[in-house]
């Protein structure tokens, strides 16, 4: 099992929802879009732990979920299952606070999809639940 970020950075142009009503788009649809150029979208197999991340302006945390699948195509993307949709949202500054310094610890993602350590998945969570 593998613990992964899913950073939502830009509104779906057609709609123009914003990111947050986008997000829960999504996760009302027990999916997240997933791009085959991603460089971890292959990688993805169902059992993943992923923490669901809006981006700049944001820079929250959301919720988390689990894939019930591997990545599908570029349209559908992943499924989720086991959804937890935070009602309050967690700051990256509050979970950067809480664990020691890495290479993905920082609040700014240039990619949607980033492998990340059981130990920052694990406290983002427990922020989320304190």
């Amino acid at each position: 099992m593998a613990h992964y970020l899913f950073n939502l950075t830009k509104t779906d142009p057609p709609t123009g929802q914003s990111l947050p009503d986008l997000a829960a788009a999504f996760l009302r649809s027990n999916s997240w879009p997933v791009d085959p150029a991603e460089p971890h979208a292959q990688a993805l197999t169902a059992g993943d732990q992923v923490l669901l991340y809006l981006g700049p302006p944001y820079r929250v945390f959301i919720g988390r979920a689990e894939l019930a699948s591997a990545w599908t195509d570029a349209t559908h993307g992943v499924q989720l299952t086991h959804i937890e949709h935070w009602t309050r949202p967690v700051p990256m500054e509050t979970v950067l606070a809480r664990i020691p310094p890495t290479e993905n610890a920082h609040a700014d993602f240039p990619r949607a999809v980033v492998r990340i350590t059981a130990v920052e998945y694990e406290s983002a969570v427990a922020t989320a639940t304190d």
